[in-house]
C-alpha cells in the first residue's frame, strides 16, 4: 500500500472533499464559473519562477519530472481519447470518476488501482474510463482546466496521470500546470489558448450539481453502468464505487453491471 493511500486525501481517509460543502452551499455554478476564470487567467500568464524537476521532500514526488511523464506515455500509448474519457467509443462499460486533481487519496487510486484497469478493461475494449473534475480549491481548478485543455489536442489522460504522481506535499501541486504539459509535449501556445473555453466552466458545474445531488462525501467515487443497453429503455442504476482498493474491486463492479440488462 502507498504512503498516499495511508495519508488519505488532505490527511484523513474517506472523508469529504475539503471545503467541497462550502462551495456547494455557495451555489455549484457560480463558484465553478469564478474557480475557473481565475484559473485559467493565472494559467495563461504562465510562470517566471524557475521549476524544479525532483521533489525535495518524501512526501512529494521522488522522480524526476521527465520520468514521471515517461512512464504515463508508455502507460496510455495506443489507447484512444476523446475528451476527458479514455478508451473505445463502442465499449459495453462507462466508468466514470469523480475526483478531485489535488486529492492524495485519488492519487494514490490513480497509482496504485487504475494502471491496472486501464492495461485490462480499458486497453481492451471492455470499458472506458472517463474523468470528472471535482473542484475544490484555485488550485485543483486550474488543473481541471489544464486538463480539459490538454485534451483538446489528444492528451487530457496524461496530464491527468501525471498530475497526479507530481502531487507534493499536503495535496499542493509539485509544479505548475505548464510544466506538466511541458513534460508531456503538449502545444503549448495552442494549449494555453484553450484555457479560457467557456465550455469547462460548464463540465466543472456540472460535475459539482452531481456531487452536490447525490451526496458525495467520499473521493474518488466511480460510477459503473452497463452502456449497451435499449436507448428506449430508462437507463440502468450505477453500480457506485468509493475509494476502491483493488483493480479486482473494479473488474467485479464491471460484471455486476454486465449482468444489469436494460
Amino acid at each position: 500500500m502507498s504512503a498516499r493511500r495511508q495519508r488519505g486525501c488532505w490527511g484523513a481517509r474517506r472523508v469529504a472533499l475539503c471545503a467541497l460543502g462550502a462551495l456547494v452551499l455557495a451555489g455549484c455554478g457560480s463558484v465553478a464559473a469564478s474557480i475557473t476564470t481565475a484559473a485559467s487567467q493565472q494559467l495563461a500568464r504562465g510562470s517566471s519562477s524557475s521549476v524544479s524537476t525532483v521533489a525535495t521532500t518524501t512526501d512529494g514526488p521522488v522522480v524526476p519530472l521527465p520520468v514521471a511523464a515517461a512512464g504515463v506515455e508508455a502507460e496510455l500509448r495506443g489507447i484512444p481519447q476523446h475528451g476527458l474519457v479514455l478508451g473505445r467509443a463502442n465499449a459495453p462499460v462507462t466508468i466514470v470518476e469523480y475526483a478531485d486533481l489535488l486529492c492524495t487519496e485519488c492519487a494514490a487510486v490513480h497509482d496504485d488501482v487504475l494502471p491496472a484497469v486501464i492495461a485490462g478493461a480499458v486497453r481492451s475494449g471492455r470499458a472506458t474510463l472517463e474523468l470528472r473534475p471535482v473542484v475544490g480549491s484555485s488550485a485543483s481548478g486550474a488543473l481541471a482546466v489544464a486538463a480539459y485543455s490538454a485534451a483538446v489536442q489528444g492528451r487530457g489522460w496524461q496530464f491527468v496521470q501525471l498530475a497526479y504522481r507530481r502531487i507534493g506535499i499536503a495535496g499542493s501541486p509539485a509544479e505548475p500546470a505548464q510544466a506538466l504539459a511541458g513534460a508531456l509535449a503538449i502545444n503549448l501556445p495552442r494549449w494555453r489558448g484553450d484555457l479560457g473555453r467557456a465550455s469547462w466552466k460548464t463540465d466543472i458545474a456540472g460535475a459539482l450539481d452531481v456531487v452536490r445531488v447525490a451526496g458525495f462525501g467520499v473521493y474518488p467515487v466511480f460510477l459503473i453502468t452497463n452502456a449497451a443497453q435499449s436507448p428506449t429503455k430508462a437507463p440502468l442504476p450505477y453500480v457506485v464505487l468509493t475509494d476502491p482498493a483493488s483493480a479486482r474491486s473494479i473488474d467485479l463492479a464491471i460484471a455486476k453491471a454486465l449482468a444489469r440488462r436494460g
